[in-house]
Formats: structure tokens, C-alpha cells, sequence
């Protein structure tokens, strides 16, 4: 009697946890699957990043002479690149949209480029998306320590070598 309870109970656990670690195992696979396409298409740019983040599907850096920002996220599985120079940005802001006025959930999340030339078209970065992402982690902060990090670097002066 004690050993066909214990073999039900072994039964109902494994039946209970097995899809948790399924998924979980499948969500470990797909995200260090992305991560390694990313950096696939990191080392083709030749750049060298000094500050970089992964998270999900997307990579931001910025590269170790403070005059290139890369930001690439994956969507259905192809890679959508966008590089960016410093020295031609006017500024850059966060543009945030909540749910709906009042409230607290966050629906989308960009960083914009502003540049100098006329011309040129702003340039949206988006770090959250309520129809691609149902949960949220810590983009707001991930934005807000970006956006502080690109400011600092549009404002240092950069070194030009002077001829002899």
C-alpha cells in the first residue's frame, strides 16, 4: 500500500513539473541561440564595444572610442541592425507611452536620435513593446542608464590627432 502511494505521488510530481522545466530549458536554448547570432554579426562589424547589454532578443553597445552606438534586435529571426554615429546626433530622448493616461503599465518604450543634418530622418530605438513582450524587465532603468551613457558620451570632447 505505502509504495503505490509513493509511486502515484512520484508520478503526479513528475507529470506537475516536467512542462516547467521544459519551457524553462527551451527559453534558456532560444535565448543563448539569439545571443550567439548577435555576436556572429558583432564580429563581422570589426567594432569594439567598451559598454555592451544583452537582454531577450536585443543587443545595445557603445563602442570603445564613444563614437558609435549599435543597437541590433532579432524579429522572426532576422537581425535588424541599426548604427549609429554620435558626432552627427543633436540630441537624443526617451519616448515613453503608458496604456493609458493615468496608468502605471507601460505600453512602449524608445530611445530617439535626433540628428544634426536636416536631411536626415530621426531614429527610433525601441527597448520595450507590449504586442512583442507581455512582461517587462527593467527596461525603464536599462533606457534611462543608455540614454545617461550616450548623453555623457555626445558631450565628452573627442581626441583629434594634430599633425606634425
Amino acid at each position: 500500500m505505502k509504495s503505490s502511494i509513493l509511486i502515484l505521488s512520484i508520478i503526479l510530481i513528475i507529470t506537475l513539473f516536467s512542462p516547467f522545466i521544459y519551457f524553462m530549458l527551451k527559453g534558456l536554448k532560444n535565448k543563448s541561440g539569439a545571443k550567439k547570432h548577435i555576436n556572429d554579426l558583432l564580429k563581422d562589424n570589426g567594432i569594439v564595444y567598451d559598454q555592451k547589454e544583452f537582454w531577450r532578443k536585443s543587443f545595445i553597445g557603445l563602442s570603445a572610442d564613444k563614437k558609435t552606438v549599435t543597437f541590433i534586435q532579432l524579429h522572426e529571426g532576422k537581425p535588424v541592425a541599426n548604427s549609429i554615429s554620435l558626432e552627427d546626433v543633436k540630441h537624443c530622448n526617451i519616448i515613453r507611452s503608458n496604456e493609458r493616461e493615468n496608468a502605471v503599465g507601460l505600453k512602449n518604450l524608445d530611445l530617439e536620435f535626433v540628428f544634426k543634418t536636416a536631411g536626415k530622418p530621426q531614429v527610433r530605438i525601441n527597448f520595450f513593446n507590449i504586442d512583442t513582450d507581455l512582461n517587462e524587465d527593467f527596461e525603464l532603468h536599462r533606457i534611462e542608464t543608455w540614454h545617461a551613457l550616450i548623453k555623457n558620451a555626445m558631450t565628452q570632447p573627442h581626441q583629434v590627432k594634430i599633425a606634425s
